[in-house]
Protein backbone atom coordinates (compact mmCIF):
# COMPACT_ATOMS: atom_id res chain seq x y z
CA UNK A 1 0.00 0.00 0.00
CA UNK A 2 1.40 3.33 -1.35
CA UNK A 3 1.85 6.13 1.43
CA UNK A 4 -0.18 9.62 1.43
CA UNK A 5 1.55 12.84 1.33
CA UNK A 6 -0.97 14.80 0.00
CA UNK A 7 -4.58 15.76 1.64
CA UNK A 8 -7.46 15.49 -0.78
CA UNK A 9 -9.26 18.54 0.55
CA UNK A 10 -7.96 21.46 0.89
CA UNK A 11 -7.78 22.39 4.78
CA UNK A 12 -10.45 24.94 5.86
CA UNK A 13 -9.93 28.66 6.43
CA UNK A 14 -8.85 29.75 9.89
CA UNK A 15 -7.90 33.00 11.50
CA UNK A 16 -4.78 31.65 12.35
CA UNK A 17 -3.26 30.93 9.35
CA UNK A 18 -2.07 32.52 6.39
CA UNK A 19 -3.18 30.57 3.74
CA UNK A 20 -4.71 26.29 3.40
CA UNK A 21 -0.87 25.01 4.34
CA UNK A 22 -0.71 24.97 8.60
CA UNK A 23 2.58 25.47 10.36
CA UNK A 24 1.99 29.92 8.66
CA UNK A 25 0.44 31.82 11.62
CA UNK A 26 -1.27 35.06 10.88
CA UNK A 27 -1.11 36.61 14.05
CA UNK A 28 2.31 38.04 14.11
CA UNK A 29 3.26 40.28 17.67
CA UNK A 30 3.39 43.51 16.88
CA UNK A 31 6.69 45.25 17.39
CA UNK A 32 8.32 48.88 17.75
CA UNK A 33 11.03 50.10 17.52
CA UNK A 34 13.33 52.67 19.77
CA UNK A 35 16.66 54.44 19.44
CA UNK A 36 18.57 54.20 22.70
CA UNK A 37 22.34 55.79 23.05
CA UNK A 38 24.98 53.57 23.22
CA UNK A 39 26.81 56.11 26.13
CA UNK A 40 24.34 56.30 28.59
CA UNK A 41 21.68 54.07 27.93
CA UNK A 42 18.51 57.10 27.55
CA UNK A 43 15.71 56.74 24.53
CA UNK A 44 15.57 59.16 22.20
CA UNK A 45 12.63 61.49 23.18
CA UNK A 46 11.08 64.79 22.14
CA UNK A 47 11.48 67.42 24.34
CA UNK A 48 9.76 70.58 24.76
CA UNK A 49 11.57 73.96 24.57
CA UNK A 50 11.07 75.71 28.11
CA UNK A 51 12.71 78.78 29.22
CA UNK A 52 13.13 77.66 32.60
CA UNK A 53 15.91 75.66 32.93
CA UNK A 54 14.29 73.94 35.93
CA UNK A 55 11.59 72.49 34.27
CA UNK A 56 11.71 68.95 34.36
CA UNK A 57 13.00 67.30 30.97
CA UNK A 58 10.75 64.34 30.95
CA UNK A 59 9.12 64.17 27.18
CA UNK A 60 7.99 61.66 25.01
CA UNK A 61 8.95 58.58 23.99
CA UNK A 62 9.84 58.72 20.09
CA UNK A 63 8.79 55.16 18.41
CA UNK A 64 9.20 53.60 15.56
CA UNK A 65 6.72 51.68 13.05
CA UNK A 66 10.05 49.93 11.19
CA UNK A 67 13.54 49.54 12.26
CA UNK A 68 14.75 51.55 9.04
CA UNK A 69 12.09 54.62 10.34
CA UNK A 70 14.62 54.97 13.05
CA UNK A 71 17.89 54.36 10.97
CA UNK A 72 16.41 56.80 8.64
CA UNK A 73 15.56 59.37 11.04
CA UNK A 74 18.83 59.74 12.53
CA UNK A 75 20.24 59.73 8.99
CA UNK A 76 17.88 63.06 8.11
CA UNK A 77 18.36 64.75 11.29
CA UNK A 78 21.60 63.25 13.30
CA UNK A 79 23.92 62.16 10.67
CA UNK A 80 26.93 63.06 12.92
CA UNK A 81 25.89 60.72 15.90
CA UNK A 82 23.63 58.18 14.05
CA UNK A 83 26.80 55.57 15.00
CA UNK A 84 25.98 55.88 18.88
CA UNK A 85 22.41 54.88 18.74
CA UNK A 86 20.72 51.55 18.59
CA UNK A 87 17.79 50.33 17.62
CA UNK A 88 15.95 48.43 20.13
CA UNK A 89 12.56 46.59 19.35
CA UNK A 90 9.27 46.72 21.97
CA UNK A 91 6.03 45.32 22.10
CA UNK A 92 2.91 47.17 23.06
CA UNK A 93 2.39 45.67 26.01
CA UNK A 94 6.13 46.53 27.25
CA UNK A 95 5.42 49.99 26.20
CA UNK A 96 3.30 51.80 29.61
CA UNK A 97 5.74 50.12 31.90
CA UNK A 98 8.46 51.87 29.84
CA UNK A 99 6.85 55.32 29.44
CA UNK A 100 6.26 54.64 33.83
CA UNK A 101 9.58 53.40 34.75
CA UNK A 102 11.80 56.20 32.56
CA UNK A 103 8.73 58.75 33.61
CA UNK A 104 7.91 59.68 30.39
CA UNK A 105 5.01 62.56 29.20
CA UNK A 106 3.91 59.93 26.70
CA UNK A 107 5.02 58.43 23.73
CA UNK A 108 5.49 60.33 20.04
CA UNK A 109 4.36 57.84 17.17
CA UNK A 110 6.80 58.86 14.27
CA UNK A 111 4.62 58.77 11.04
CA UNK A 112 7.11 59.72 8.07
CA UNK A 113 10.75 59.99 9.71
CA UNK A 114 12.16 62.40 7.14
CA UNK A 115 10.17 65.51 7.85
CA UNK A 116 9.79 64.49 10.90
CA UNK A 117 5.47 63.73 11.17
CA UNK A 118 4.79 62.67 14.73
CA UNK A 119 1.80 61.99 16.58
CA UNK A 120 1.89 62.62 20.12
CA UNK A 121 0.36 60.72 22.71
CA UNK A 122 -0.37 61.82 26.84
CA UNK A 123 0.49 59.32 29.20
CA UNK A 124 -2.79 58.30 30.89
CA UNK A 125 -1.84 58.91 34.70
CA UNK A 126 -1.64 55.64 36.90
CA UNK A 127 -5.18 54.86 38.47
Amino acid sequence: MASRWFLDEPIAPSPFLTSNYPFQPLLVSQLYYLLRSRADGRYLAARLRSSDPTAPQTGFLLVFRADYDALSYLSAHAPDVGDQFAVETITPSHLKPLLSRWNFQGLGMVQDPRLPDIEFFNRTPEG
